[in-house]
Parts: C-alpha cells; structure tokens; sequence
C-alpha cells in the first residue's frame, strides 16, 4: 500500500524496513539501506526481553540460557543513556551501541520536535562498562544543550489538552 502510494504521488522517496520488503518480494524496491550509527534508532530497539514470575526461579533459569550477553550489555548502554535524560517513548532521542573486541561504542542523539536541532555525541569504554557509557554519552548530551530541548519537549507536553 506504502509503495503504491509512493508511485502515485509526487514523492521522491519513502523510508521503510528493509526487512518487510524483503520478505514481500520487493528487495528490488530498495534503493538505499542506513546505516545505524547515521540514522540512530530508539535505545533498545529490536532487543527481545524475555519476562518471568519473580519468585519462578525454575523458569528463570531455563530461559538465563538463551540470554545472549553482548546484546544485554548493548542494551544496557542505551536504556542507561535514556534513563539519565530522564527520557520516555515520547521523546526524541536515538542510541546505538556496538562491541568492537574488547570495547564498547555509544552514539547517543537528542532532537527537537521539529527536527531543527540536532545533537550527536559519542564515546567508548570497556565493554563491562555500559551504565558508565551510558551515563558519559548522556552528560556530553547535556553539556551540549540536551536539557534545554528535553525541557521544551515536556513543556509542550504538559500543555497539550
């Protein structure tokens, strides 16, 4: 429907998962892929959580085998820079993080609603250290002029009927 509705207006381009087109048979439709660290996704985007009664430990530790440790600490990162912005699904702030040996990378971004201004910042740490990560990457954000937009977001928020 999307690309229909592509080919019958004066659009130049539409952004769409990859995937979906994929497994439409529409591979052929795509003509460009971003790249995360260009185009940042929501903090813990395509993570999968896997959520037990808290006194199940017997489930608890059948599903402890299939957690995957790497994503657990990429996620850690991201939902630690989030959480020290103080910021929810209804705020505009993009993480990726990635292993690279022994290290771990942190881009964070925060934008205002219109999409005027744009912050990036970026750092690296050990890989055992992702809420360290998160919180730097949250802190540079902030020094750069991060409050200043979080708090006319929420300000906008709380006026709206």
């Amino acid at each position: 429907t999307r690309l229909r509705k592509l080919d019958e207006s004066n659009a130049q381009a539409i952004i769409m998962a990859a995937a979906g087109l994929k497994r439409a048979d529409l591979e052929n439709r795509i003509t460009e892929y971003f790249e995360p660290t260009d185009f940042l996704p929501a903090p813990g985007q395509g993570a999968l959580a896997i959520e037990t009664r808290r006194d199940d430990t017997a489930t608890a530790d059948l599903v402890s085998l299939m957690e995957d440790t790497t994503s657990r600490i990429i996620t850690t990162a991201e939902r630690t820079l989030l959480a020290h912005l103080e910021g929810g699904c209804q705020v505009p702030v993009g993480a990726f993080a990635w292993q690279e040996n022994d290290r771990l990378h942190l881009k964070g971004m925060v934008a205002d609603l219109d999409g005027k201004q744009v912050l990036y910042k970026d750092a690296t740490a050990a890989i055992h250290q992702p809420e360290a990560l998160g919180i730097q990457v949250a802190q540079q954000l902030l020094a750069a002029g991060a409050n200043d937009i979080l708090a006319e977001i929420i300000t906008n928020q709380k006026n709206e009927p």
